[in-house]
């Protein structure tokens, strides 16, 4: 059976965005859905977004997508830095088919006003970590934002706050890349060699997160969930 709620969501969050900012790119979609969600969330209403976190957040998962729609999600981006999405449904044709179309429509719209013209992007990724699966990445993303503030009295908090959260049993596979990088921010702070915080900061979280790429997901089938867990195998960060 044909999800068109997801098709209905995904349209109408390009057509309110593109109204209100011109152009919608990816990552914005991905991250506008996701947000969608989980307001829904608060009214029962749940249509099923495919997606698992990396580390940019929550990350639609395209096969999924295409299992529950019938639509390859190319046709709503197919090279988005040139061309406009291309329309897949027409919104009105949906209407029938769930009894909840207007609370979906206010908060699309609701989601989508509360984004401000600057800084789009870095708004996104902070509203979507606040639905972070692990205290552990609330944190980090709090302590790389008094680093980018330059509170680094505030930083430093975190950063022992970050010590005793991270979640040690459920990743041994990394545990020592996070004991090295404990170690030289520890050591940076002491410096005050700030921005080398911030550069250490990035391989670390690129590979703590794809530790929980195949772990943080849902609304993934078994196929979808191999072929995601097949990725991760083969494209495992490396330490930089």
């Amino acid at each position: 059976m044909t999800n068109n709620i997801l098709l209905y969501v995904t349209q109408s969050s390009i057509d309110k965005f593109n109204s209100k900012f011109g152009k919608m790119e990816e990552f914005h979609l991905y991250k506008v859905l996701f947000l969608v969600q989980q307001e829904l969330f608060k009214y029962d209403i749940d249509f099923k977004l495919p997606y698992y976190w990396y580390f940019h957040g929550p990350l639609l998962n395209v096969q999924g997508f295409y299992y529950q729609t019938g639509v390859s999600f190319d046709k709503f981006s197919p090279n988005w830095k040139q061309h406009p999405p291309k329309y897949v449904i027409n919104p009105q044709i949906c209407v029938g088919d769930f009894p909840n179309k207007k609370i979906v429509d206010d908060v699309i719209n609701l989601i989508i006003d509360t984004i401000e013209n600057e800084a789009i992007e870095e708004y996104l990724k902070r509203e979507v970590y606040k639905y972070a699966p692990q205290s552990f990445r609330r944190s980090f993303k709090k302590f790389e934002s008094f680093l980018d503030l330059g509170d680094y009295g505030k930083a430093k908090e975190f950063f022992f706050k970050l010590i005793a959260e991270f979640p040690r049993d459920e990743s041994l596979k990394i545990y020592d890349l996070f004991l090295e990088w404990e170690t030289v921010v520890d050591l940076a702070f002491e410096m005050e060699k700030y921005s080398f915080i911030e550069d250490i900061n990035k391989p670390f979280w690129r590979a703590y997160c794809h530790n929980f790429s195949v772990v943080d997901y849902k609304n993934l089938n078994d196929d979808q969930l191999q072929r995601l867990k097949q990725t991760a195998e083969v494209n495992y960060p490396t330490e930089e």
